[in-house]
């Protein structure tokens, strides 16, 4: 699990995203139109995909799958509940680098980037290469 959630992406164009046998298109079409709780169920559908391919036990809760994709959160979407004590200190953390980031917090970070979640790095390179932008 990331000790910060993967930054969100600025979906102005669709990038096909491949992991394993799993392949979408991202954002789904139509997007713009869907309710902001449909955006939530369509992210919510594409991590459980994403995560069933590469994992055979199911451990990762509702929020904490999100966190894990985050970069696939579509502008407008429902925001979930921060509902247990790790997703609020990662959006605390989160928070805190974006705000007011010190040399003792910045040393910290750049330690822990050692022992990171890498699972959803091939996801991401891929946003990179088709040029996706960051939602900052």
């Amino acid at each position: 699990m990331p000790l910060c959630p993967p930054a969100r992406r600025n979906w102005d164009r669709e990038a096909p995203l491949t992991r394993g046998n799993v392949n979408l298109t991202w954002p789904p079409h139509k997007w713009r139109q869907m309710s902001p709780d449909q955006k939530l169920l369509q992210w919510e559908f594409a991590s459980m995909r994403f995560e069933q391919e590469i994992s055979d036990c199911w451990s990762l809760e509702r929020g904490e799958l999100l966190d894990k994709y985050n970069f696939l959160a579509l502008p407008g979407s429902k925001i979930p509940p921060y509902d247990s004590p790790m997703r609020k200190a990662r959006y605390y953390t989160y928070e805190t680098l974006r705000t007011s980031p010190s040399a003792e917090l910045l040393k910290q970070m750049l330690l822990a980037r050692e022992a990171r979640d890498t699972s959803v790095d091939d996801l991401i390179r891929t946003l990179n290469k088709r040029g996706v932008p960051l939602r900052l």
